[in-house]
């Protein structure tokens, strides 16, 4: 199965109401794990609308779930070149470079995905894992602490706080990941998981710490003790 079938032609009477019927019929194949189905129908729709990179993003799909990686690939570059702006694509790349085992690889395209898409958890979830299977375990960590960040400033705390905590698991001495941990924690409520934190912080510093921190970390212990003469 190649990428050459769809730019066959096809009878002078399709027109747009064929190309629709044909991309909603692929689309319940793939559904339905009909994968090859779903690629004829696919390669039907793109004779009628070459143009859509949604049809090759979907043909993709179809392509990698039956593990035609080759053809997906080209599947994902032609819809980039029809959208470059597809986060989604870009990942696919890095998905199938990271199932042929090419880590290295898988790198550029995940960048390129988070920087479309910076909030998508399975994109930098799926760089991190790549960087861990060349053994950089620490450029994982930074991958999860951008992803903390980026998901904190959305005002996503609990999955940044999930973020943060795979980074300290990969880098337990990262004073700064402890520290905006206990920042959301702090503003959260939970003081005693702030405090511990905090105490993180103290304890893997290497420079001397700012003011502000001990009067965050100051400001969780009383709360905290204020919490538990009221209790």
């Amino acid at each position: 199965m190649t990428l050459q079938n769809a730019t066959k032609q096809i009878p002078a009477e399709a027109h747009i109401e064929d190309q629709i019927k044909d991309f909603k019929l692929a689309n319940q194949y793939l559904r339905e794990g009909q994968f090859q189905a779903a690629i004829v129908f696919y390669q039907y729709a793109l004779q009628q609308n070459p143009a859509s990179s949604a049809i090759y993003e979907n043909l993709g799909d179809a392509l990698y779930q039956s593990q035609q990686y080759q053809d997906a690939a080209a599947a994902y570059q032609s819809a980039i070149s029809r959208n470059a702006q597809s986060a989604y694509a870009h990942a696919q790349l890095g998905r199938i470079c990271f199932q042929q085992q090419r880590y290295s690889a898988a790198i550029a395209p995940y960048r390129q995905a988070i920087a479309l898409h910076p909030t998508c958890i399975p994109y930098s979830h799926d760089l991190a894992q790549t960087l861990l299977a060349l053994d950089r375990s620490i450029e994982a960590s930074k991958v999860y602490k951008r992803l903390g960040a980026v998901l904190r400033h959305e005002g996503l705390r609990e999955d940044a706080i999930a973020a943060y905590q795979k980074a300290v698991t990969l880098q337990s001495t990262a004073a700064d990941v402890h520290q905006a941990i206990g920042e959301c924690y702090h503003l959260q409520g939970n003081f005693s998981a702030a405090i511990h934190h905090y105490q993180q912080v103290a304890d893997c510093a290497c420079e001397p710490l700012h003011l502000w921190f001990y009067k965050n970390w100051g400001e969780a212990i009383l709360s905290e003790a204020a919490e538990a003469s009221v209790a």
